[in-house]
């Protein structure tokens, strides 16, 4: 019985802290961006700032994409990971091997391809998928 007070008090509590929906002082015909800057603004400068998932994420995609130089960072990452020995075992995974095989050279160079061929309209969306594709080494 101690326990569940406890724990409905805990709930009171946690509830009780949440800060309240913020409002932002701008305007909706902003860029998302700024949107974003005006909750921070609003805030005082050592509280958190909480700003809606939606806007968030029309922040991250509204930064233009850099093809040049993500063109010239695939180049460089694929002269880096040269010296990557477990390409071998990460492709064709010994039995017993918890994951399936990836490819991590032939999924840079398809990300280079779909570079090339304008898949990615935003820096987020191919920062993601070449973020995907060293994690799905799992090798850290």
């Amino acid at each position: 019985m101690r326990a569940h007070i406890l724990l409905v008090l805990a709930g009171v509590a946690f509830s009780v802290a949440l800060p309240a929906e913020p409002s932002p002082t701008a305007s909706t015909t902003q860029e998302p961006c700024a949107q974003v800057s005006a909750y921070f603004a609003a805030e005082p400068p050592d509280a958190l700032a909480y700003v809606p998932a939606e806007l968030a994420m029309n922040c991250l995609t509204s930064v233009p994409l850099s093809k040049a130089n993500n063109t010239l960072l695939v180049e460089q990452l694929m002269q880096y990971i040269d010296f990557q020995t477990t390409f071998t075992y990460l492709k064709s995974p010994p039995s017993g091997y918890p994951y399936g095989g990836v490819d991590v050279v032939g999924d840079l160079q398809k990300l280079a391809s779909d570079l090339d061929s304008d898949v990615y309209s935003d820096e987020y969306t191919f920062q993601a998928a070449l973020v995907k594709i060293f994690q799905s080494a799992r090798d850290g």
